[in-house]
C-alpha cells in the first residue's frame, strides 16, 4: 500500500504522544525511571534491598500480587509498554470489566489476609498498585510529547485525518483529556479508539478487525510497540510502524512522503 494512498494517520498515546519515561504500568525499574523511584522513596528501595529482595524484581513481584489476587482472571492479550502480559485483573481493568478502585480494594483485602509479605515489602508494592489504578495520580504522571503534538498538528495542517488507538481505562483516560485539551482538541471523539470503551485491548486481533470495520480506509499507524505492529500489519488497510522517536528513519521517510504535497 503507497504511503500517499493514506489520508488517515493513527496514533498510539503510549511513548508517541506521550512521553513513555513517566508510564507507571510499565514499571521498567532502571535509573532512567527516576519518577518511580522518587514516588517509592529512594530509602524505602534501600530498605527494600537490605531486606533481600530486588527492586529491579519489582515489576515481578507486582504482577504476581495481581495474578494471586484473582486467578480467574483472563488476559486475552494485554501489554505493558515494556511488552510483558500484564495480569489478568490489569487486562480486565484496560478493557473497562473493572474499575481501579476494585482492583485497590482487591488488593488490599489480599494483603490483609496474606501474612507472608514483608512490611517494606507491603508498603512498595501497595504504592505501586495506588500509582497504577488510582486515576488521578495514574494521570498525574503522563507527560505530553511536545515534538509529538507538533507531528500531530503538521498532519491536520496537510489535510489528514488523524485517529487515536491506544489501551486505556475508561477514567484514566477521561481525566488525560481533561490535562492536556491542547492534544485531544485536534481529535474527534469519534476518532478516539480507547480499550475501556472498545473492551478489547492491543495486541488483540479483534481491536484492530474492529479497528477497520470503523476505518475502513488505508491508514498508517504508530506505535511503539513491535508486538502491535507486528499483528496490525496483518490487516491489509494498516501500514503500521513501530515508532522509535520522530529523528528514526522511518518517520523521517514518513515525514517526507506525508508532508510533500497536501491532500
Amino acid at each position: 500500500m503507497p504511503l500517499r494512498a493514506v489520508h488517515t494517520i493513527v496514533f498510539d498515546l503510549d511513548g508517541v504522544l506521550l512521553d513513555a519515561d513517566w508510564y507507571p504500568c510499565a514499571i521498567k525499574l532502571d535509573w532512567r525511571r527516576l519518577n518511580i523511584f522518587w514516588n517509592l522513596g529512594p530509602l524505602n528501595l534501600m530498605r527494600y534491598a537490605f531486606a533481600g529482595k530486588n527492586p529491579f524484581y519489582l515489576e515481578k513481584s507486582l504482577f504476581g500480587l495481581l495474578t494471586a489476587v484473582d486467578q480467574t482472571a483472563k488476559n486475552r492479550s494485554g501489554l505493558t509498554s515494556s511488552g510483558r502480559i500484564v495480569p489478568g485483573i490489569m487486562y480486565e481493568w484496560l478493557i473497562g470489566k473493572r474499575s481501579g478502585a476494585q482492583i485497590r480494594k482487591a488488593v488490599s483485602l489480599y494483603m490483609d489476609s496474606n501474612t507472608s509479605f514483608l512490611p517494606i515489602e507491603r508498603l512498595l508494592l501497595s504504592s505501586l498498585v495506588d500509582q497504577i489504578f488510582d486515576p488521578r495520580r495514574f494521570v498525574s504522571y503522563c507527560t505530553l510529547s511536545h515534538a509529538g503534538l507538533a507531528f500531530v498538528k503538521r498532519c491536520k495542517q496537510f489535510g489528514y485525518r488523524v485517529c487515536i488507538l491506544s489501551d486505556w481505562d475508561k477514567e484514566s483516560f477521561e481525566l488525560l483529556r481533561l490535562k492536556f485539551p491542547e492534544l485531544f482538541g485536534l481529535f474527534a471523539d469519534d476518532d478516539l479508539f480507547i480499550s475501556g470503551y472498545m473492551h478489547l485491548a492491543k495486541p488483540s486481533p479483534e481491536i484492530f478487525a474492529r479497528f477497520c470495520a470503523l476505518v475502513p480506509e488505508p491508514v498508517v499507524f504508530l506505535d511503539d510497540q513491535a508486538e502491535n505492529v507486528r499483528v496490525a500489519s496483518q490487516f491489509p488497510t494498516i501500514q503500521a510502524i513501530q515508532f522509535t522517536g520522530l529523528c528514526s528513519p522511518a518517520m523521517r521517510n514518513l515525514s517526507r512522503v506525508l508532508f510533500s504535497s497536501a491532500i
